[in-house]
Formats: structure tokens, sequence, C-alpha cells
């Protein structure tokens, strides 16, 4: 992804992996635009980043896909497709989506 310049504390530094998080039918509803996790090799100890294996990934190293700097950006910005994530990767990351959004502070589910 080219992320361009990054302002403030926003992940960027141009160009860097992603993952693609958004759903098929917004990939393919011709908006142009894909949802993404910016991908890191600090892991920080933040529990909103998870871990990306090398290998089927295409990445040489592991990273992490820091889920608290999601994007929607343009599919102009796609560079190129380097691997895939696994399945409980991505449930990982759904579920630190969903205590991003939705958790509230004293950890008591929202009614």
């Amino acid at each position: 992804m080219d992320f361009g310049r990054p302002t403030g504390y926003e992940q960027g530094a141009g160009s860097r992996p992603a993952v693609v998080i958004g759903t098929d039918e917004l990939n393919d509803s011709g908006a142009g635009l894909v949802i993404v996790a910016p991908l890191t090799t600090a892991q920080r100890g933040y529990p909103s980043r998870v871990r990306i294996r090398p290998g089927a990934s295409g990445l040489r190293e592991t990273g992490w896909a820091a889920v608290e700097h999601l994007r929607s950006i343009s599919v102009l910005r796609l560079r190129e497709y380097r691997g895939d994530v696994e399945p409980p990767v991505l449930d990982e990351i759904e579920r630190v989506m969903s205590f991003l959004l939705y958790e509230r502070p004293d950890g008591a589910p929202d009614s």
C-alpha cells in the first residue's frame, strides 16, 4: 500500500504491507475503497496489534497488523499482492476491532 505521508501519530511512512480486511461486498462494490490494517514490525505491547507470521503472508519476518490504525483507502493505493493470512488471524483482527469499537471502559458488554 502507499499510505502517503503520515501526520501526528498516524501509521504511514509511504509504502508498507497491509491486511485488506473489508468485506468482499465492499471490495467488489465498485466504491473503489478497501479497509486495511497497516503492518509494522513493532509490536510495542499494544493489545490492538495482531501477529502476522512470515510464509504464506508473503512477509519475510513477523509483522503486526496495527488494527488501531484501520483506514479506508482508495484501491489506487494498492501496489502489489503479497500473500494471504490464515482465517484465525482474520478472526483475531475482527475480535480486536470489536474491542476497539464496542467495548465499554468498565469491561461490561454494551446492551
